[in-house]
């Protein structure tokens, strides 16, 4: 392609641009299962109304499902899926919104996004990239749970915490009840 053409193109895919992002609209990743631990990261991300989240999932499955103390809130499921997908939502409203993954949760597999207004002069390094959701609008829930899941290193036994190790054994005990109450 020659000059002008070439020129031509370079001002048709800005004005595409222009119009399928809203002016200073940011793309933030999280990374779901780095290194198949049972987290986030980052577990807690702030960004602006009008920025989309995109979660990449690394190793299994697992899903980005909104709500608090694993139970959905339905603004948002990715269902469960692995790698390599991904899974993006805009936020169009101000709000902490926490999500976990349905079947990790118990494991500590949780997460928030921090959306904020926008500020006069965005200062994070983005990049564009479709979504596939929108968050509705409504009220947001506040975060009961803090975002506290780190990644894993060799060597090191993940720890449960207090409320999440009792009712693991709860269910435990319920299964070994079945399984006696059968025999």
């Amino acid at each position: 392609m020659t000059g002008p053409g070439r020129r031509r193109l370079g001002i048709l895919a800005a004005a595409i641009a222009a119009v399928a992002l809203p002016a200073g609209a940011a793309t933030y990743t999280v990374t779901v299962a780095p290194s198949g631990s049972f987290t986030f990261s980052p577990s807690s991300q702030t960004i602006n109304v009008g920025d989309t989240v995109q979660w990449v999932w690394g190793l299994g499955v697992h899903s980005s499902t909104s709500g608090a103390l694993c139970i959905a809130d339905g603004k948002w499921d990715s269902t469960l899926i692995s790698n390599p997908q991904t899974f993006s939502v805009t936020f169009t409203q101000a709000g902490t919104f926490p999500y976990y993954c349905t079947l990790h949760c118990f494991f500590g597999m949780t997460g928030e996004i921090i959306v904020q207004e926008p500020t006069a002069t965005p200062t994070p390094t983005v990049t564009a990239t479709p979504t596939t959701t929108t968050l509705p609008t409504g009220t947001s829930t506040p975060s009961p749970l803090p975002a506290t899941a780190t990644p894993l290193r060799p060597g090191v036994i993940p720890t449960l915490s207090p409320s999440a190790l009792a009712l693991f054994a709860v269910a435990l005990a319920a299964a070994a009840l079945l399984l006696v109450r059968r025999s």
